[in-house]
């Protein structure tokens, strides 16, 4: 494995442009939700595949797949050797967009904290092949072949580093991008906007003289191609203040921020331009919620202790993501 090192910003320029159809479009209306049914969640840290099914890895390390759309039911597809995640589990498992690769966090603290890669096509009944990049992690998402992840180093201080698959798909480098955020690591999500994709990231816990649960956005060239390491300070909070403790930020698919938290009776999906706020706890108002979106099935999903609480939304519109993609390449020829 290559040293972490800063990586040249035409390559990362080209996949942004190249992989801006997979992450959701910023839209002016504030998303409405619709209940749809529930299903069980599997036990561990878990994903969406670009089919809509759910992957997981339980703290044995085996990895599941769902049978079926929203089914509560789930089959081994596979393993990682034994002592590649810790017995109390995985911090995620992430899968590429275009369904070949599973990112798995250790959930570890300290210099030792990884992150392991499986390609799909190794999975089978024995345990499959990793490549890994030293980096802690907390929550991480994908652009293209590049992987944006949170975590804390042994002194706790949360940053974001950029994984970066730049030779081949055996050698990802970590560059750390973003540094400053506060107290303990929050959620990762990417989004369309009129002047560029953006990256927003938040605080977990108080800390930094920031409170738990603010969130910000980030221009994510400027991120990419900066030669030093961007404070969180510099961010652009999101309107109506602090939400949740910002744990599992996503788009859903018409550009709406859902926002999970530990506390607070409720998940949170906000319009990042008005900053109107629609609270959806489908289980009541105890206890805290996560989040996730289903593009297949265009459903938000909101978990409370292992139910996944189903909502629909319109289906979003696409015009933007074409003038998305039209002002990016006029930035780059500047």
């Amino acid at each position: 494995m290559r040293p972490s090192a800063i990586t040249s910003p035409r390559p990362l320029i080209l996949t942004a442009l190249l992989s801006l159809a997979t992450i959701p479009t910023l839209a002016t209306a504030q998303s409405t939700y619709t209940p749809n049914g529930s299903f069980t969640l599997p036990n561990g840290a878990w994903g969406i595949a670009p089919d809509g099914l759910i992957w997981a890895i339980t703290p044995n390390a085996t990895i599941l797949r769902q049978t079926a759309l929203n089914a509560s039911t789930y089959s081994p597809v596979g393993s990682l050797p034994a002592g590649t995640i810790p017995t109390f589990g995985a911090s995620f498992l992430s899968i590429s967009p275009d369904g070949t690769r599973l990112a798995i966090g250790d959930n570890n603290f300290g210099p030792a904290a990884r992150i392991y890669f499986v390609s799909t096509t190794d999975l089978g009944p024995t345990p499959s092949p990793t490549i890994s990049v030293l980096s802690p992690n907390y929550a991480g998402t994908w652009l293209g072949s590049q992987f944006y992840v949170s975590g804390a180093g042994n002194d706790f201080v949360p940053f974001l580093n950029r994984i970066s698959f730049t030779n081949n798909t055996t050698d990802p480098v970590s560059t750390r991008i973003l540094t400053g955020i506060g107290g303990a690591s929050g959620g990762v999500a990417l989004i369309n906007t009129p002047t560029g994709p953006r990256l927003y990231t938040g605080v977990g816990f108080e800390g930094n003289a920031l409170p738990a649960g603010d969130i910000r956005g980030f221009d994510l060239l400027s991120l990419d191609t900066s030669p030093t390491p961007t404070n969180y300070a510099t961010g652009t909070p999101i309107p109506g203040g602090p939400a949740l403790s910002a744990s599992t930020l996503t788009f859903d698919a018409n550009g709406t921020l859902l926002v999970g938290g530990f506390d607070g009776g409720a998940a949170l999906a906000i319009n990042i331009l008005t900053g109107d706020r629609t609270a959806l706890s489908p289980a009541g108002t105890t206890g805290g919620y996560e989040v996730a979106f289903n593009t297949f099935t265009n459903e938000a999903l909101i978990d409370h202790n292992g139910i996944a609480y189903r909502y629909t939304i319109p289906a979003p519109a696409t015009a933007m993501i074409l003038g998305a993609f039209g002002l990016l390449a006029t930035r780059r020829r500047r």
